[in-house]
C-alpha cells in the first residue's frame, strides 16, 4: 500500500524544489494506512456501534468530569441567552450535562452510542463553536461515513438564486449539455433537505456557512487541509435517493469505511473494552482529514487553479499574478490555512512558519514589481491555524500596525485560583502557564505589561457574566518567541497595498485564526469583504461563519497537571487527564474577541457582521477559480453588481456593511434535546 502511494507520488518523495524544508517522506508515509479502509453498508456500521453496552457509572462519572471544563469556555454565558444578531439557537451547556445525567440515571439510553450521540450534539453541535469539542473514538475513530453523491449550488450568473446540482454534472455543463437540478433528496425538497441537514454541522454558528459545508468548490477540492464536515456521524441511510427536475430518479449507495482494526473483536463488549473503557489503548483509524490528503498529489498543480508564481509546499499559501482583464492589475494571495500541519499530534516541521512568511513576502514583492495595484486575499476554506502565521501575514500587509482587537477571558473560580497561584509562586511566564493564559501573552490596552495576574483578572461584570479586564495580544512576544516565532524582514516597512485596494474573498467557512485575521483587517484597516455561496436568498451573508474567538485549547491552565495537594478543598479543577472513559480530545475557546474601541458587551462571535457583497457560484467558477476572482474584482473595483439585497446600496453595488435584518436567522434548528433553550 505504501509503495503504491509512493510510486504514484501521492505522498511526495522529493522536496528539493521547496527550499527551507527538510525532506519528510518518512513522516508523510507514516500517515498511509497499512491497508485500505474497507467499505461496508452504513447500517451495518451503526448496528455495530449500537451493540456496545452502556456503562452507566462510567458515563455519569464522565459527565461530572466535564463540568469543570465547560467553565473555561469563554462563550458559556452568552450561549444561554444569545443576543440579537446571533443567527442560531442557544444552548445551556451545564443544563445539558444535567439532562444527559438524568437520562442516564433513568435508564433512558439503550447503549453507549446513544448517550455519546447526545453528548456530541450538546457540545460539538449545539454550541456552534469549532473551539469547543469532545471527541469520542467510538463516534469518530472506528468508521468513516460518506455519502455517495456530492452536490454543488450553482447560479446562472452569480447573482440570481442558485439551484442544487450533482457535482458530476459540472463536466456536462462545461461541454454545453443541459443539466437538470435536484428536485428532491430522500423525498424532501432539495433545498429544504440540505438546510435541515446543515443544522448538524459542528463548529459553524452561521446558517449560510453551514449550508456551504454541503457543497463542493474548487477551493475545497484543491486544499489538502479541508475536511468535509461529517453531518452523518449519527446516522446515514444505505443509499441516497435523488430525484432530478427532469424526472430522473437516482439511488446512490452510501458507504461506511472501516478505519480501525477489528481483529479479535467479536462483540459490542469487545468494542467497549478496546476503544472506550478507561485507559483503553485500541489503535484508531487515521483522522478523517488524512484520507482526502492521501488522495491528492498536493505537490502538483491545483485543479482549477492557474499555476502560482509562489507557493508553500502544500499550497496552503499560494500567490498568483493573473494577466487577463479584469485581473490585469490584480494580485491574488490564496491562504487556505494558517495551520502548520494537517493532522493533530504531528511533529512540527522545521522552518515551516518561516517558510510561509518568506513565501508571502517574496510574492508581495513580485506583485509590486509586476505593477499590481490591487489584491484579492482569498481565504476560502480557511478554518484557522497558528496565531504566529496570521500575525506574520498581518505584519506584511500592514507593517508597523497592531491588530485592533481586545480579548477577554471568562472569569470563574478555576481561573481565579490559577491567577492567585501563579502570582503567589512568582511564575507567570510561558514556562509555567500555557501561553493564552500567561501574562507574557497579553498587554494592557495602552500597551504596557500587567503588574500581575490579579490585576489582569479583575473581574469586570456585564449583562451576561463576569470577565477579565480588556487585554491586547503582545504580538511582538509571540512573533519573537524562540520556538513559535519567525524572523521578520526589518526593511519591509511600507504597506504594499492601500486598504481600499484590498478585498477579502470568503465562503463563510472562516474561523479561528482566519476570523482573527479578518477582524483585524476589517476593523483595524477598513478592508472590505466579498462572500460567495450560502442559502438561495437575496439577502446579506456573513463572511466569517465559524468561531470568532481564540485560542482553541486542548487543556486550559498550567502546562502540567494541577497538583491536587495545592487545590483548595471544594474547588473542582479540570485537568484533562485520566478521564473515566477514553476521549480523544477536548477543546475550549479561551477568550472572547472585540474590536478596539467597542462599547458593546457583545463579542464578535455573537455580533452580526455581513460581508460588503455576496455572490453565488457559477458553473464557470466550478471549473476555473479565475472566473470567481474576476467576479470579485468586478464588484470590488469595476462597479459590478452583487446579489440583490446583499449590499447597502439600492443599485446592488458594493457599499458599506449591511446591518442585521429579520429573515437571515436559521429557518431550521436542532429542536429540543439536552441543553436546548427556546429561541
Amino acid at each position: 500500500m505504501q509503495r503504491w502511494y509512493r510510486e504514484n507520488n501521492i505522498v511526495p518523495t522529493n522536496y528539493s524544489s521547496f527550499t527551507g524544508l527538510a525532506p519528510f517522506e518518512e513522516l508523510a508515509l507514516s500517515y498511509v494506512p497499512s491497508i485500505a479502509p474497507t467499505p461496508i453498508r452504513p447500517s451495518l456500521a451503526y448496528s455495530c456501534l449500537k451493540s456496545v453496552p452502556l456503562n452507566q457509572s462510567a458515563a455519569l462519572a464522565y459527565i461530572e468530569y466535564l463540568r469543570p471544563m465547560i467553565e473555561w469556555h469563554s462563550a458559556l454565558d452568552y450561549l444561554q441567552s444569545p443576543p440579537k444578531g446571533y443567527l442560531s439557537e442557544g444552548v445551556d451547556l451545564g443544563k445539558g450535562l444535567t439532562d444527559i445525567a438524568a437520562k442516564l440515571k433513568s435508564s433512558g439510553y439503550k447503549n453507549e452510542f446513544e448517550w455519546l450521540a447526545d453528548l456530541h450534539t450538546l457540545i460539538n453541535v449545539r454550541a456552534r463553536d469549532g473551539h469547543l469539542g469532545v471527541h469520542s473514538p467510538l463516534l469518530t475513530g472506528l468508521f468513516l461515513f460518506k455519502r455517495g453523491v456530492k452536490f454543488v449550488s450553482i447560479s446562472k450568473d452569480g447573482r440570481s438564486p442558485p439551484q442544487v446540482f450533482l457535482r458530476d454534472d459540472a463536466k456536462h455543463a462545461q461541454n454545453g449539455y443541459s443539466t437538470s437540478p435536484a428536485a428532491s433528496i430522500d423525498d424532501v425538497p432539495a433545498v429544504e433537505y440540505l438546510q435541515r441537514k446543515s443544522t448538524l454541522a459542528a463548529g459553524h454558528m452561521d446558517p449560510d456557512a453551514r449550508y456551504n459545508t454541503l457543497f463542493q468548490s474548487l477551493a475545497k477540492e484543491a486544499s489538502p487541509y479541508y475536511l468535509d464536515i461529517d453531518h452523518d456521524i449519527l446516522g446515514l441511510r444505505d443509499a441516497t435517493r435523488v430525484k432530478l427536475s427532469n424526472g430522473t430518479v437516482l439511488n446512490i449507495p452510501n458507504v461506511a469505511y472501516v478505519i480501525a482494526n477489528f481483529t479479535d473483536v467479536t462483540s459490542g463488549a469487545d468494542v467497549y473494552q478496546k476503544w472506550t473503557a478507561k485507559g483503553a489503548t485500541g489503535e484508531l483509524g487515521l483522522p478523517g482529514v488524512a484520507y482526502p490528503w492521501l488522495a491528492r498529489n498536493f505537490t502538483n498543480s491545483l485543479p482549477g487553479f492557474p499555476a502560482p508564481s509562489h507557493r508553500t509546499f502544500d499550497a496552503g499559501t499560494a500567490g498568483f499574478l493573473p494577466s487577463s482583464p479584469p485581473l490585469s492589475n490584480v494580485a491574488v494571495l490564496s491562504v487556505s490555512t494558517f495551520a502548520f500541519n494537517f493532522v493533530p499530534n504531528i511533529t512540527l516541521l522545521s522552518g515551516e512558519r518561516q517558510f510561509r512568511y518568506d513565501t508571502t513576502l517574496q510574492f508581495l514583492r513580485a506583485a509590486k514589481a509586476a505593477g499590481k495595484t490591487k489584491l484579492i486575499l482569498d481565504l476560502q476554506t480557511n478554518s484557522g491555524g497558528i496565531g504566529v502565521n496570521l500575525l506574520g501575514l498581518h505584519s506584511l500587509l500592514f507593517p508597523g500596525t497592531r491588530m485592533s482587537l481586545i480579548w477577554q477571558h471568562r472569569a470563574h473560580a478555576q481561573l481565579a485560583w490559577l491567577a492567585n497561584y501563579a502570582d503567589a509562586s512568582g511564575c507567570t511566564g510561558w514556562e509555567c502557564v500555557e501561553p493564552p493564559y500567561s501574562l507574557e501573552a497579553f498587554m494592557q490596552p495602552d500597551g504596557t505589561p500587567w503588574a500581575n495576574w490579579t490585576q489582569h483578572y479583575g473581574p469586570v461584570n456585564n449583562t451576561w457574566g463576569s470577565f477579565t479586564r480588556d487585554a491586547l495580544w503582545d504580538e511582538k512576544r509571540w512573533l519573537d518567541d524562540e520556538f513559535l516565532g519567525i524572523k521578520r524582514d526589518e526593511t519591509w516597512t511600507e504597506a504594499p497595498f492601500k486598504p481600499e485596494d484590498i478585498v477579502i474573498l470568503l465562503d463563510g467557512e472562516c474561523g479561528s485564526a482566519c476570523a482573527i485575521t479578518v477582524a483585524a483587517l476589517v476593523h483595524g484597516n477598513r478592508v472590505r469583504t466579498v462572500v460567495v455561496g450560502g442559502r438561495p436568498m437575496e439577502a446579506p451573508m456573513q463572511g466569517v461563519g465559524q468561531v470568532k474567538g481564540g485560542v482553541g485549547l486542548p487543556f486550559p491552565g498550567s502546562r502540567s497537571p494541577f497538583d491536587p495537594e495545592v487545590v483548595p478543598e471544594g474547588l473542582s479543577i479540570y485537568t484533562g487527564h485520566n478521564p473515566p472513559i477514553r476521549i480523544d480530545a477536548t477543546l475550549v475557546n479561551e477568550a472572547n474577541m472585540f474590536p478596539v474601541g467597542s462599547k458593546s458587551d457583545i463579542p464578535l462571535h455573537f455580533t452580526y457582521e455581513a460581508a460588503n457583497c455576496k455572490l453565488f457560484f457559477t458553473w464557470d467558477a466550478l471549473t476555473s477559480v479565475e472566473a470567481l476572482w474576476k467576479q470579485v474584482a468586478d464588484v470590488a473595483w469595476k462597479g459590478g453588481k452583487c446579489v440583490k439585497g446583499s449590499t447597502t446600496e439600492k443599485n446592488d453595488k458594493m457599499g458599506g456593511v449591511p446591518a442585521f435584518r429579520k429573515g437571515v436567522e436559521d429557518k431550521y434548528s436542532l429542536g429540543e434535546g439536552p441543553g436546548s433553550v427556546a429561541r
